[in-house]
């Protein structure tokens, strides 16, 4: 039963919300998680005439009005053994994350439910959040194929239905960095690399291309962005073809340091994985660094 004194109430044993400064702040265990909005809640706030109607004349509600809303679905939430269809995925899945880390055993047991509702019913949006917010680690290989077996045509879907849906995402722009930008950070990648593990051979594929697309291209993929953790699906003739392109780009009239710094990081990083070829080309670059040096 939802407990509300003043401006704060207690959803259940981990969860309270608190009106301050007019804001409505979601709390797990005493703890700041995150700020209320409505973007970030679903049907329930629509399901509710007054709110509706206020909404679409464009009627404010006064802050003591939206926090009792927040109570009022963040408490049927809960009600409803946390079900994500109550609430937006951006706000479910990390509180169900949050839950998981404070040790609520519900979560624990509903996100593993929950990532095999969405991935059946091939809703991509929340395919390619869930594979980048690093949800599919709470799945064992085992359950991840398992959830994965009861697609129809799993392999060709992520391929190429799901490519050619997040493909639409840049219909506006040409530009090869955003283009990589986008399958990064949908969570594409991710999702490749998933299915990739579980012996998705078509995946990995798709994976290799898109890497080897970006890099042609480019030269390289942001440094900010942790690729280090897609080279474990590439075969070593791979790599290799790889450290080939990017080295060419980092020698080009038109490199620029970038692209230089890039290559040194991308060879230390071979190196350490054991990779013969890098480790090769970085004994030949510093030694002839250490020769202009001294020239």
């Amino acid at each position: 039963m939802i407990k509300m004194v003043d401006k704060e109430c207690t959803v259940n044993d981990y969860i309270a919300l608190k009106l301050e400064n007019g804001d409505t702040n979601i709390y797990i265990e005493n703890k700041f998680f995150r700020k209320c909005n409505y973007l970030l809640l679903k049907q329930q706030v629509e399901k509710s005439d007054r709110s509706k109607k206020n909404r679409k004349n464009n009627i404010s509600l006064s802050p003591e009005v939206e926090f009792h809303e927040y109570c009022n679905i963040l408490h049927a939430w809960v009600e409803h053994n946390y079900d994500t269809c109550l609430l937006r995925s951006n706000l479910s899945f990390p509180l169900l994350k949050k839950l998981i880390e404070i040790g609520d055993p519900l979560a624990k047991k509903v996100i593993k439910e929950e990532i095999a509702k969405r991935f059946t019913s091939k809703h991509a949006p929340t395919m390619t959040f869930l594979a980048l917010g690093e949800y599919l680690d709470y799945l064992t290989k085992e359950e991840f194929q398992l959830i994965t077996e009861q697609i129809d045509d799993f392999e060709n879907y992520i391929c190429f239905t799901l490519f050619d849906y997040i493909k639409t995402y840049n219909f506006w722009s040409t530009n090869t960095l955003e283009y990589i930008f986008l399958f990064i950070e949908t969570g594409y990648f991710d999702l490749l690399a998933k299915s990739a593990e579980v012996g998705y051979k078509l995946c990995k594929k798709r994976l290799i291309e898109l890497f080897f697309y970006a890099f042609n291209e480019l030269g390289f993929i942001p440094l900010n962005y942790p690729i280090d953790k897609y080279f474990k699906y590439f075969e070593s003739a791979d790599i290799d073809q790889l450290i080939e392109i990017v080295r060419a780009k980092s020698k080009t009239k038109y490199s620029d340091n970038l692209k230089t710094k890039y290559f040194r990081m991308l060879l230390v990083y071979l190196v350490e994985i054991g990779n013969k070829k890098a480790a090769k080309i970085l004994r030949e670059k510093s030694i002839s660094e250490r020769v202009e040096y001294i020239i």
